[in-house]
């Protein structure tokens, strides 16, 4: 199956890694309300617009 390199923040689904520069991070619960995109990664709950691209993390 292919892996993107990116995907829009709305399309984050929880137990998918995203990368921050050197960092990655377990994407919890998404959900978008008020034309926001929330997501939370750990603790914190981390502010998107639906459409920006966030960096995928794979393990290989």
């Amino acid at each position: 199956m292919a892996q993107p390199k990116t995907k829009a923040a709305k399309n984050i689904t929880a137990g998918e890694w995203v990368s921050f520069g050197r960092l990655a991070w377990l994407a919890g619960e998404a959900w978008t309300e008020d034309g926001v995109t929330y997501i939370r990664f750990g603790y914190s709950v981390e502010e998107f617009k639906p459409n920006a691209r966030l960096t995928m993390h794979y393990d290989r």
